[in-house]
């Protein structure tokens, strides 16, 4: 049997998989375990790599451990029918020599080895996905899961409930894809607190609650009533149009839907749980304080109400009789990845790149060949315009800030997006529960020996990073503190500490000065002021091989392998870089090796590497 296939091609796999299934099936260890073999398939084909012969340790380990706790619901006995159905389709597969990757019989075996982990994966909530816990919660509700109107009736309450409630049940949202996201420095709480109270948004909201009091009537629709809505408008001072006057003629206001900023806040304080919506009346809930008493939160609330349950496009293009805002979910769901992008990212986000890669994503995922080209230079510039409209209304509630934007935004777009720091709180609040998101803080109260001998035990990038609030926060005398402590450190620490003393440049070149005679750490002293630009060339020449050597070491260390042979011939000075590799094999140094195998990997010159791979087997020879 044939199983290669287009792994796009789902008619393809659901016929292979049928045929699969029937003849597992019809095998000795195949009765009544059909219905395993067909979630193992399913799974290879929509969340593995699609071939469904191949199989590896890993991916069992993926199927048992993450996707089947994450996805399936099982009745109280199936899990050893899990494990037995898929150790006996390994071996099936086996049989037939259909499958590749990894030896079948052991695999198998891994398998039924597996059963008290896998036992305790599947009754771990944690791991439960949102699915999974949707249908636990209508069993639990006494939903009957085979009748499809009370399921979907369940599910509509469930949608219609704010944003905590929904998060409750159904877990952590899963809007943030998984990846490591990089250390960052938080403000104080006291700062974020203060950039909350700031938030238009969050003041709106807050003046909205107030309005409400202890209840206020709505539309038919649900809608806030148009007097309620005039009134807020000067009341929460947005900047809403109320009966437009264009030229000599009046549109007079006719719903508060045409009042988007007063819409949008009414949206977004139920969806964030402050008010619900009780019959044709708004009324507080018990997170109705939340606004007022605890700022940060509620940001945090409107956060995910705003990017993850409304949509600032999709509530911009809510009536949309002539289809313009056909593109708006599409933009609203890459606010997510953007600010991803932008966390930990000085450079920010690039709007004119952020416009050009989502216009390119619409265009192969809609079908508008066939449309003029006049009419699509109109929809474009309406996508270009939509994006900034988005992360405008981020930036109203605090997170997002955007510099360097041109007058005229209807066609073309130019400037970056950044998170601000209560921005990077919101996101790492988000993202942590789903993805590392190292927060830098935890050493900045040591003295500088300490802050050192714990900073070599974290991640590299999040070490520095420590170093560097550190620093920062000790101001001017920051890096005299540090280089105070550089004696006494151990070699890792050295090299984090000089790392960090190197990005600070000027600011580190006096800190540095003590360190001219220290046997050990001149030479990266040397380095500093050379990349600081306030070195002599006459300081980068060494004065004998081993000093030739500490000098390289510490360019090797701090700068890395391509920038040893820049500076190789210049520290060797008039001796000539041949000559000072044929005596440097002799320096009994612990980098002695490193940097003559660094020449001799990198450098271009023949005669150079020729020269340090013959030093560098001395050196080995004598050891």
């Amino acid at each position: 049997m044939d199983l290669t296939h287009d792994p796009e091609d789902d008619d393809a796999f659901a016929a292979i998989s049928a045929q699969l299934v029937k003849q597992f099936e019809r095998s000795s260890g195949g009765k009544d375990l059909g219905w395993v073999a067909d979630q193992l398939l399913q799974f290879k084909h929509s969340y593995l790599d699609g071939d469904l012969g191949q199989w590896t340790a890993a991916d069992l380990s993926e199927v048992l451990f993450e996707l089947y706790p994450r996805k399936v619901v099982l009745e109280p006995g199936d899990e050893e029918e899990v494990l037995a159905g898929t150790a006996a389709f390994l071996r099936f597969l086996d049989a037939r020599g259909l499958l590749t990757g990894e030896d079948g019989e052991e695999l198998a075996a891994l398998v039924e080895q597996a059963g008290d982990k896998f036992l305790t994966a599947m009754r771990d909530e944690r791991r439960w996905g949102p699915g999974k816990r949707l249908f636990g919660g209508a069993a639990a509700a006494g939903v009957d899961l085979n009748d499809q109107k009370q399921l979907d009736a369940y599910v509509r309450g469930v949608n219609a409930l704010p944003h905590a409630a929904r998060e409750a049940l159904l877990g952590p949202s899963p809007a943030m894809p998984r990846r490591a996201l990089p250390p960052v420095v938080l403000p104080p709480r006291e700062e974020l607190m203060a950039a909350a109270q700031s938030s238009v948004l969050l003041g709106w909201v807050r003046g909205l609650v107030e309005h409400v009091g202890k209840g206020l009537a709505l539309t038919d629709k649900g809608n806030l009533k148009l007097a309620d809505g005039k009134a807020l408008v000067t009341a929460l001072g947005t900047d809403d149009p109320v009966d437009e006057i264009i030229g000599e003629q009046t549109f007079a206001t006719r719903s508060t839907e045409e009042l988007p900023d007063v819409d949008l806040t009414f949206r977004l304080a139920v969806a964030a749980g402050f008010l619900a919506v009780d019959g044709r009346r708004a009324v507080p809930t018990d997170a109705a304080r939340m606004p007022a008493d605890d700022p940060l939160e509620a940001v945090l609330a409107l956060w995910q109400a705003l990017v993850e349950d409304i949509g600032p496009m999709q509530h911009r293009w809510a009536k949309d009789p002539y289809g313009f805002g056909w593109y708006a979910e599409f933009v609203d769901a890459r606010l997510t990845e953007w600010h991803l992008q932008m966390y930990g990212e000085p450079a920010g986000l690039d709007l004119a790149d952020a416009a050009a890669e989502t216009w390119s994503h619409l265009l192969d995922d809609f079908d508008l060949d066939d449309e003029e080209p006049t009419k699509l230079e109109l929809h474009r510039g309406l996508v270009v315009s939509g994006i900034v409209d988005a992360l405008g209304r981020l930036e109203q509630l605090g997170v997002v800030w955007l510099d360097e934007l041109p007058d005229d935004r209807r066609a073309e777009v130019a400037g970056t997006a950044h998170l601000t720091p209560l921005g990077t709180w919101v996101v790492q609040r988000v993202a942590a529960p789903a993805m590392p998101a190292p927060v830098a803080g935890a050493l900045a109260d040591l003295d500088a020996a300490e802050l050192l001998r714990r900073a070599v035990d974290l991640a590299e990038d999040l070490a520095r990073l420590e170093v560097r609030n550190w620093v920062a926060r000790r101001g001017d005398g920051g890096p005299e503190a540090l280089v105070a402590a550089l004696p006494s450190a151990s070699e890792a620490a050295r090299g984090v500490a000089f790392s960090v003393l190197l990005d600070l440049g000027q600011a580190a070149v006096q800190a540095v000065e003590p360190l001219q005679d220290h046997p050990e750490l001149a030479a990266f002293r040397t380095v500093l002021r050379v990349d600081a630009l306030a070195a002599t060339e006459a300081e980068m020449v060494a004065a004998d091989p081993e000093q030739w050597i500490r000098l390289l070491g510490a360019v090797l260390e701090l700068r890395g392998l391509h920038a040893v042979t820049v500076w190789a011939g210049t520290a060797a000075g008039e001796s000539g870089l041949l000559a000072v590799l044929d005596a440097a094999w002799r320096v009994r140094l612990p980098q002695t090796g490193a940097v003559l195998d660094a020449l001799a990997s990198a450098t271009s010159d023949k005669a150079v590497a020729k020269a340090a791979r013959k030093a560098a087997y001395k050196l080995r020879s004598a050891r």
